[in-house]
């Protein structure tokens, strides 16, 4: 007997935890369900699914003890947005609604732009950007957002459903969208795969895949839409140089590589540790800032030439409790920053009179 044959009719989004009724005739389990929340279940042979016990946040079934009561945790998982901008002294936070996620910033560290995960139309997110001075969220569209213009004019957003092999531009001023056919080439999924520009925004560079192979770095001319491979296969996580004529990136040997936009020889970067991957360069173009992405978010200064190393910035949330993963987005140089992490902390509960 399993409780997926007797509640196959309804899928939960999410089952964790379960446990043999006291009697041993029966299944409990827990799950979250969108619209309801946490939910704790039970099921026989043959029967449908009894609903024992509503959260408003998920729970986890632990155990049942022999008199019924029930050891159950619950959980509060979401991501929250943090960072220092322009204007200030100290981080703020930024995020709206819980899941908002990040996916641009200008090279001013004046605006953000991102995702309100909880609009969504047609199956695409809704795209906002918000100033530094944290007045409410503007809406500009639908779209995955990965990258922004240096001069904060352009959002790039790709589409999550149809024309996946289009960016489009929308502008974060009066204006209309621009659309930019890649001839093919899907763009990489968000988190390590940002869209990043050169200063004057000429140029931008983003991992992608082509023809299923991939992924691989693609630099972007912005005015004509000409699109360049650079690199070999298996090449992500890359930032272009503020003078738009190198590209760093992870290779897929995992080692921090710098290439030649123009072509020529690649330049590994010696002074790179295991799983470091670039962030962002200085405006002099000799160093790159490189995370491991772990928490606290140790990030690196290197040399390019002579593999010098010395810590940055450090960036740790100021309540550090429960706080698991998270992405960084810099400006040129490092002093304006906006990161967003998950937080996930949890109690533990023996509740009683359950029926």
């Amino acid at each position: 007997m399993t409780a997926r044959s007797a509640s196959s009719e309804e899928q939960p989004d999410s089952l964790q935890g379960l446990a043999w009724a006291p009697d041993g005739g029966a299944i409990w389990f827990s799950a979250y369900v969108f619209g309801k929340g946490g939910v704790l279940s039970s099921v026989r042979p043959g029967a449908r699914p009894v609903e024992r016990l509503r959260s408003p946040i998920s729970i986890r079934l632990q155990d049942i003890a022999s008199d019924g009561r029930a050891l159950m945790v619950a959980g509060d998982t979401r991501t929250e947005i943090a960072g220092l901008l322009a204007g200030q002294d100290k981080e703020r936070r930024y995020e709206g609604w819980n899941d908002d996620s990040i996916g641009g910033m200008d090279a001013a560290g004046d605006m953000i732009a991102g995702n309100l995960q909880v609009a969504n139309q047609g199956g695409e997110y809704a795209a906002f950007v918000r100033r530094a001075d944290g007045s409410p969220p503007v809406r500009l569209g639908y779209g995955d957002v990965f990258g922004m213009s240096p001069n904060g004019r352009w959002v790039y957003t790709r589409k999550l459903s149809n024309d996946r092999t289009r960016l489009f531009l929308l502008p974060t001023r009066a204006g209309e969208p621009r659309v930019i056919d890649l001839g093919g080439v899907l763009p990489a999924g968000a988190g390590r795969a940002m869209l990043t520009c050169s200063k004057d925004g000429r140029r931008a560079a983003f991992a992608g895949y082509a023809a299923g192979a991939g992924p691989r770095i693609y630099v972007l001319d912005v005015a004509s839409g000409r699109l360049q491979p650079l690199g070999p296969l298996g090449s992500e996580s890359p930032v272009i140089s503020p003078d738009g004529t190198r590209v760093a990136a992870v290779a897929s040997d995992g080692l921090v590589t710098v290439y030649p936009v123009a072509g020529g020889e690649p330049l590994v970067v010696a002074g790179a540790a295991p799983r470091e991957e670039p962030v962002q360069w200085t405006r002099d173009g000799r160093s790159l800032l490189l995370w491991d992405r772990s928490f606290p978010a140790r990030i690196q200064r290197v040399g390019l030439n002579d593999g010098s190393r010395e810590l940055a910035l450090q960036i740790m949330p100021e309540d550090p409790a429960g706080v698991l993963y998270g992405q960084i987005l810099m400006s040129p140089g490092g002093d304006r920053y906006v990161y967003r992490y998950r937080r996930d902390v949890s109690a533990l509960f023996l509740v009683e009179g359950i029926r």
